[in-house]
């Protein structure tokens, strides 16, 4: 579902679209225990663009076992992720939860990459991954509220 949002300049009042988008990204248990390793992808890469996600929300189904792992979850943009390439994490994932959860996840800082600088990273996909392995029961609906600059 896309939605537009109008925005008015302060000076002028002259008006220019900006195009809200949003995925909506299934992850089953198995790819949940594999994102240590494989990321899954939320937004495709697009050329000459870069991706600013605005709110990632994380519908997460409990399934045994708990998971006992304490890892860190990351929404970032890279071709090799990396921990200081990202946009927003979730530390203690789903640790000790035996239920189903939801998890809402904004910029850390207001929608720009900290390193290395957000032009170095045009026309990359948005990722999801992790800093640990994962060894809960659990899968995910990933929802992702995004932007495209140039």
């Amino acid at each position: 579902m896309n939605k537009q949002l109008s925005i008015y300049s302060a000076g002028g009042g002259t008006s220019a679209t900006t195009e809200l988008l949003t995925t909506s990204v299934l992850i089953s248990n198995a790819e949940v225990l594999a994102l240590a390793t494989t990321p899954k992808l939320l937004v495709a890469g697009v050329a000459n663009k870069i991706i600013v996600p605005l709110n990632t929300s994380l519908f997460v189904t409990y399934g045994t076992p708990m998971d006992t792992s304490a890892i860190t979850l990351i929404v970032g943009v890279s071709n090799s992720p990396t921990t200081s390439d990202y946009y927003c994490d979730v530390t203690f994932f789903m640790f000790i939860t035996t239920d189903s959860a939801y998890y809402s996840m904004s910029n850390k800082d207001g929608g720009s990459v900290t390193n290395p600088a957000p032009p170095t990273k045009i026309g990359v996909p948005l990722q999801l991954w992790t800093i640990g392995n994962p060894n809960g029961g659990y899968s995910m609906r990933v929802v992702t509220t995004y932007r495209l600059i140039d």
